[in-house]
């Protein structure tokens, strides 16, 4: 008597012997069955700008192996925004290549963009057009940019603004300050190389989560910043976490302010009101009234240049700035907290901190 399986077990076994089951679809059918002579696609979701920006920038808030900063994704949205309006924010991203970028190069020249800022709105419209991926994370619409096609100018580093400040800088900042604090906090940005967004975040005693100031040991932990006016709970990049020495001189000058101004422990050191930091964009319009396009990083550059002037070690001047190892060699290498204080000390602030100037010689 024959034996018969029943369907299931058919599939069962045609799975585990032989080869998968096989689903037909219209692919399968005879092409002459079609009006058009081929089979129809289902269609998929169309990747346009405006959709891709904003799975790309959910991406970006939610992205676990390298968190991003808030200013900087604040500084994406922003450039993001100002490709939608130029591109189109239906535009398909798998039409978007070579020459619509060199045509987005074109369009955006009533701009009047630096290179740089050019630039960096090229990448980010590179970036939105890399996130689409399939569920493997493999490129939907892989791209091999042409640069001489694109034709966008050359970003020359020797041409790009880089404001400085000079000694005579720094002390005529501090001279023509409207308050104690503001003279302090424009000695406390060029003593201590920290960045204006660590400078704000800087409390008296503070956690160990936040960034506070010890008068005792003389030093800034450096482990968050501010983004318009308020904690981060982060720093601008992992080797922004860092221990700063203060020179003597600063320090002192700190102990003096805090205690006149009554400042409570946990405390922000620098306020504009009553429980909240200083505010950047004061700091940023009475710098460039006092001396044209000053700007609070370029206390950051005054800082590192003197040391470097004074002949610091590097290593010591990218730990004191929050600036990663650039080698291997970096790594291995350590400098004790006994060696950075004499270094630190030895150097100077490079300024009179009291802003006067130093007496002609006759």
């Amino acid at each position: 008597m024959a034996s018969y399986l029943t369907l299931g077990e058919q599939q069962a076994r045609q799975a585990l012997v032989e080869k998968p089951v096989y689903f037909a679809d219209d692919a399968d059918l005879d092409p002459s069955f079609f009006p058009n002579g081929a089979a129809p696609r289902a269609a998929s979701p169309q990747r346009t700008f405006h959709s891709q920006y904003l799975i790309w920038i959910e991406e970006l808030k939610n992205r676990a192996y390298d968190p991003i900063a808030p200013s900087t994704l604040a500084n994406f949205i922003s450039c993001a925004k100002t490709i939608l309006s130029v591109v189109g924010p239906s535009t398909p991203l798998e039409g978007f290549k070579n020459q619509k970028m060199q045509k987005f190069v074109q369009d955006v020249k009533r701009f009047n963009w630096a290179p740089a800022t050019l630039a960096q709105h090229i990448l980010i419209i590179k970036l939105i057009i890399a996130s689409a991926t399939d569920e493997e994370g493999e490129q939907l619409f892989p791209r091999v940019w042409n640069r001489r096609l694109i034709n966008a100018p050359r970003v020359e580093r020797s041409k790009q603004k880089t404001p400085k400040l000079t000694k005579g800088d720094v002390e005529k900042l501090i001279r023509n300050a409207a308050s104690d604090q503001e003279r302090l906090f424009y000695a406390f940005l060029c003593g201590s190389g920290l960045r204006a967004s660590e400078a704000q975040a800087v409390r008296v005693g503070g956690s160990d989560s936040q960034t506070s100031w010890d008068q005792a040991k003389a030093t800034i932990s450096v482990r968050t910043g501010c983004f318009r006016n308020v904690e981060t709970g982060r720093t601008k990049t992992i080797a922004g976490q860092r221990t700063v020495f203060l020179h003597s001189e600063l320090n002192q000058a700190l102990i003096v302010f805090a205690a006149r101004e009554k400042r409570e422990a946990g405390s922000f050191l620098f306020q504009s009101k009553p429980g909240e930091p200083i505010r950047l964009s004061t700091v940023r319009d009475r710098m460039a009234k006092c001396i044209p396009g000053a700007a609070p990083h370029a206390a950051r550059r005054f800082y590192i240049s003197w040391l470097r002037k004074c002949r610091v070690m590097e290593e010591i001047i990218r730990s004191q700035v929050g600036h990663a190892a650039e080698s291997i060699t970096d790594i291995y290498s350590f400098q004790d907290e006994n060696t950075v204080r004499a270094a630190i000390e030895a150097a100077g602030l490079g300024f009179n901190i009291d802003g006067k100037e130093a007496p002609a010689k006759d």
